[in-house]
């Protein structure tokens, strides 16, 4: 499978070579076949030792002047993440590649910057809390392609694997 950024150059490399394809963005006219989509809530990624991170969750007004991390702006979540918090008055300081995710977690545990987040807690990386956003409906999507004319077994597998792993993480969510 693979996984291209949501631009003009990914979408050009897109082809139906691979078995499995992932977009934050739906692709209408992509010679693939829309297997899943995941639309999760976003929310806030803090260092436990951070202001916010004894709160539980965090408001819009609350990230106003807070320095925040954002991974690359090809990507159709980010973009909207990125125009939303404009109209708001809030200001990403920071864009991140995602290749740099580590050192966004660094400047997250080390340097106090929050950063923003739609994984599982089971996932979160080490010394950092996870806060919803309470007046922030902003969901971050994902969608899973297959190719039209089918997929072998293993990525069969795979493709269940990731749609229950997923669909367990979007039940801890609304827990």
């Amino acid at each position: 499978f693979f996984s291209y950024p949501d631009d003009a150059h990914g979408r050009q490399f897109a082809n139906t070579d691979a078995d499995l394809f992932f977009s934050t963005a739906a692709m209408p006219g992509l010679d693939m076949t829309l297997a899943h989509q995941f639309h999760v809530p976003l929310c806030v990624l803090a260092s436990v030792s951070h202001p916010l991170a004894s709160r539980g969750n965090v408001r819009l007004a609350d990230l106003r002047g807070q320095d925040i991390l954002c991974i690359n702006s090809d990507l159709e979540s980010q973009n909207r993440l990125q125009k939303s918090f404009g109209l708001q008055g809030i200001r990403v300081s920071s864009i991140l590649s995602d290749a740099e995710q580590q050192f966004s977690y660094f400047l997250v545990r080390r340097c106090g910057a929050l950063a923003f987040y739609a994984g599982p807690e089971t996932l979160l990386p080490e010394g950092t809390v996870r806060l919803p956003i309470e007046n922030f409906p902003l969901l971050w999507s994902c969608y899973m392609y297959e190719r039209s004319e089918g997929i072998p077994p293993i990525a069969q597998r795979l493709k269940e694997a990731i749609i229950a792993f997923r669909n367990d993480h979007q039940r801890q969510v609304a827990a």
